[in-house]
């Protein structure tokens, strides 16, 4: 399949771009839901992956645009819907916007196969416990969830690593983009950013770090700045932690 994959994170793009090309489809990215749209209006796609909360334009919005433009030339194309939200509502505000299905991030390979199964497009693979229970042999004190993260990637440790060096690379850039929000009360990129940090890292679930999030996510949509200016405090040394693990990950023989 040609698929699109609009996605703002780094992270969630190389794990969702190795977990396909894997597969064997062809992916092109988008960063927002605004190059989404244009990305679509000038090629032709099997299926779009389309992340809900983004910048310029969030999934709902993008997608509504799409099926507008279809509507001219009579053709629908498959849009799954990605989303670090599980309520009901999040998948009713999906499925009202135009989406035909909807899965969760961070991105498990086999929730993914089973939305492309669905689109008659993958025959899926097995997971391969193998490489899972190898490292499981050997558990240690770990901010980090090392065998949890494994099964995402159905035990290829070479998509892990790829995923871990994105996670490495954009762990500071989000960090300094959410404080330069705090610092402009711009509580629309707090929400979103915060949002971004739940769902790149859950991947790795460090469990300590991503209830920080969630509350600075929680707090910006009441704009509760007073608040949330210690939640940020709480967050950096979460964050570096979690990067030094990722940096220097537990061996494995």
């Amino acid at each position: 399949m040609k698929i699109l994959l609009a996605e703002d994170s780094r992270t969630s793009q190389q794990l969702a771009m190795l977990i396909l090309e894997d597969e064997g489809h062809s992916v092109e990215v988008a960063d927002n839901g605004l190059i989404a749209v244009e990305k679509f209006a000038s090629s032709s796609f099997d299926l779009i992956l389309m992340d809900v909360q983004m910048p310029e334009m969030d999934g709902l919005k993008a997608t509504t645009r799409i099926r507008e433009h279809e509507q001219s030339n009579d053709s629908r194309t498959l849009i799954i819907a990605m989303t670090a939200d599980e309520s009901a509502g999040d998948r009713t505000r999906c499925l009202e916007s135009g989406m035909d299905d909807y899965i969760s991030k961070p991105l498990d390979m086999n929730e993914l196969t089973e939305a492309l199964t669905r689109a008659g497009a993958c025959g899926g693979k097995h997971v391969d416990q193998s490489a899972v229970k190898q490292q499981a042999a050997s558990p240690t004190e770990s901010m980090i969830d090392w065998v949890g993260a494994l099964e995402f990637v159905s035990g290829h440790q070479s998509i892990l690593d790829t995923v871990v060096e994105a996670a490495i690379e954009e762990g500071p850039v989000l960090f300094d983009q959410l404080r330069r929000a705090i610092e402009s009360s711009d509580f629309e990129v707090i929400h979103r950013t915060a949002h971004t940090v739940k769902g790149a890292y859950r991947t790795f679930n460090p469990v300590p770090m991503i209830e920080v999030a969630e509350q600075i996510e929680a707090l910006a949509k009441s704009e509760s700045l007073d608040q949330i200016a210690p939640l940020f405090t709480k967050l950096e040394p979460l964050l570096d932690l979690t990067l030094q693990e990722l940096r220097n990950p537990p061996a494995t023989n």
